[in-house]
């Protein structure tokens, strides 16, 4: 047995599993001894310990997820089944021998973690650029892939780098107010366009949330400030590998209106011909000029 690491939006989880059976890509075999909650793991105190057990078999249908008790879950579907502790930071993965499914599995657990500190997993492109950062998200065919691109190239991008391009880490910073943006690590970045050494291990403060639509034909990239539910719905809808529980689903929601709360929320109809000056597009939106 060995313990791997899992960091995803500045939480750690440490997983014991058989050397055998955890694929490469995951994490890092840090060391073959048992370990207790306050044990420190690889320099830094796990947020959360997970046994993973592989199995040839594991019994299952079509997805599900429920509440046990308070802030405890389960969920499973063919190949995976795993309960979760999040208030005594334990839990259990039995999972066939599978890079997606152990993939899944674990951003379902982050998905639930960062619930509740007031984040998620949101299906959005993300960019920092002269330490801020922000993020721009919206559905398949928003043109979030498109718009990384022309935000981190050009002359007019300056120091703008791409964190991610389809999926980001989003947290609200209670203690300091506001919110930090965080790239995915490596496992499970999906192959996405990514610059993980942008924000750091301790993310980048997050300046404004946008969500992406096209403009029409014509037309040019106009800006909609957002309020109250409209913005806490915008970013609730773009959450992702939140738990399909009630007391999960409202978690998240809880979550969406603390980072609308912490952060602007805009709508942008995005116009491919503002390219060229994308940025001076936005900062003369966000200075209000």
């Amino acid at each position: 047995m060995g313990i791997y690491v899992f960091e995803m939006g500045g939480l750690r989880v440490a997983a014991t599993a058989a050397s055998e059976g955890m694929p490469e890509r995951f994490g890092c075999l840090l060391v073959e001894s048992v370990w207790g909650r306050d044990e420190s793991v690889g320099g830094a105190a796990a947020d959360f310990l997970l046994d993973i057990v592989f199995e040839d078999v594991v019994e299952g249908g079509g997805f599900r997820a429920r509440a046990t008790g308070a802030n405890c879950f389960e969920f499973g579907m063919r190949g995976v089944f795993c309960e979760i502790d999040l208030d005594g930071g334990r839990g259990l993965l039995r999972v066939v021998r599978d890079e997606s499914a152990v993939e899944y599995s674990m951003k379902l657990l982050f998905g639930a973690m960062l619930g509740i500190r007031g984040g998620g997993l949101m299906h959005a492109a993300a960019l920092a650029r002269d330490g801020k950062g922000r993020i721009f998200c919206g559905p398949p065919g928003a043109g979030k892939s498109t718009l990384a691109g022309i935000a981190s190239g050009g002359r007019e991008a300056g120091a703008a780098r791409t964190l991610n391009d389809e999926l980001a880490v989003v947290v609200a910073d209670k203690g300091n107010g506001g919110a930090r943006v965080y790239a995915l690590p490596e496992w499970a970045d999906g192959g996405t366009m990514r610059d993980a050494g942008a924000a750091g291990p301790s993310g980048v403060a997050v300046a404004a949330v946008y969500v992406l639509c096209q403009a029409g034909a014509g037309e040019a990239t106009a800006f909609e400030r957002l309020t109250g539910a409209e913005a806490a719905g915008a970013v609730f809808s773009n959450m992702r590998f939140a738990l399909p529980a009630p007391e999960a689903i409202r978690a998240g929601m809880e979550a969406a209106d603390v980072l609308r709360r912490s952060v602007a929320v805009s709508r942008m109809r995005f116009s491919l011909a503002d390219a060229p000056r994308f940025w001076e597009v936005v900062d003369e939106f966000e200075s209000g000029r």
